[in-house]
């Protein structure tokens, strides 16, 4: 594929014709993903009527350290790990410490 252009991702084709069903992935940057569903049907009718039709899917990918971390540390974007602010502990940072 040249650099932008839209990624086929699957496809599939009636064995009687005329239908059809393809995804394709479309270049995006960040923490999300844009991708394009095309349906062509047609059917057995006589004559026969077929419909063309398309949409696009927004899919929004969630940060894995806010996911991993809690909302009382600081993540390591290249090693994943977290770090906890001052007064929390624990794996997600999520238990105070008991300053008593």
């Amino acid at each position: 594929n040249a650099q932008g252009s839209n990624e086929t991702i699957f496809g599939v084709e009636s064995t009687l014709g005329g239908s059809y069903l393809v995804l394709r992935k479309i270049p995006t940057v960040g923490w999300s993903a844009l991708y394009t569903v095309e349906i062509n049907a047609t059917d057995n009718g006589s004559p026969p009527m077929s419909t063309l039709t398309s949409f696009t899917v927004h899919v929004y990918l969630l940060d894995p350290c806010l996911l991993r971390c809690g909302l009382h540390s600081f993540c390591d974007r290249s090693t994943r790990k977290c770090t906890c602010n001052a007064g929390f502990t624990g794996a997600d940072c999520q238990t105070p410490i008991n300053l008593l």
